[in-house]
């Protein structure tokens, strides 16, 4: 026979709850989410080729091509950057207190029924 214990208990709901699951994958896009906010301060490069050709008729037939690149720097963009940066860990701190919540819930109502 199996001894069921209330740590075992806790253990096996935190593992077989969707909830909690959904939860803690929130959790982890919050956390992405700041990652991709605080990206926003590194440089943007960019490059566009394009290749083709032109003529009135095929034996006046030409190559045509563009090159173009670009570097883009956030310089003048500190503050919005900053502001994105901190909603983002807001969010992050509200989630992760969400699932603390619900781990606590989880863990009470594992205590009440033992």
């Amino acid at each position: 026979m199996v001894e069921l214990t209330q740590q075992s208990a806790t253990a096996g709901l935190f593992k077989a709850r969707a909830d909690l699951r959904s939860a803690e994958a929130t959790v982890r896009a919050a956390q992405y989410s700041v990652r991709a906010e605080k990206s926003q301060r590194f440089p943007a490069f960019s490059l566009h080729a394009d290749y083709g050709g032109a003529g009135v008729n095929v034996g006046s037939f030409n190559s045509v091509y563009t090159v173009a690149g670009s570097v883009s720097f956030p310089d003048l963009t500190g503050g919005r950057i900053r502001a994105d940066v901190d909603e983002a860990r807001a969010n992050l701190t509200r989630r992760q207190g969400e699932y603390e919540d619900l781990k606590g819930r989880v863990a009470y109502d594992v205590r009440v029924a033992c």
